[in-house]
């Protein structure tokens, strides 16, 4: 997560240096373009900022999702089985758990 932070952050500063140089530039072409890749890059890394700061907050919740998950069913799933196949482990979860409730219904119906 830290090398994607520094990337978002590198690509912004590469931005902005685009520009500077855009607007030390004199000429059309090379300073609409470089204009132009840094709007572009700016833009970016904003998005990626706000998609960072979301997966951040989902990373952590990954965390303590895991812990009550282990602590109450005896499991050792860690925060990265949590936050990228949290929604299989729930479905997986929720079948054994109709399993348990059809089989002891049978189980009840038979005796």
């Amino acid at each position: 997560m830290l090398l994607k932070l520094l990337a978002i952050v590198f690509v912004f500063l590469a931005s902005m240096a685009l520009f500077h140089m855009a607007g030390n530039l004199r000429s059309g072409l090379t300073e609409i373009v470089l204009k132009f890749v840094g709007v572009i890059g700016t833009m970016t890394t904003f998005a990626l900022l706000v998609f960072y700061a979301i997966s951040i907050y989902a990373w952590i919740g990954a965390g303590h999702k895991a812990d009550l998950i282990n602590s109450e069913f005896g499991t050792s799933y860690s925060r990265e089985q949590i936050f990228w196949a949290g929604d299989v482990i729930e479905e997986i979860r929720e079948i054994k758990r109709q399993r348990i409730e059809i089989n002891g219904d049978l189980m009840k119906k038979t005796d």
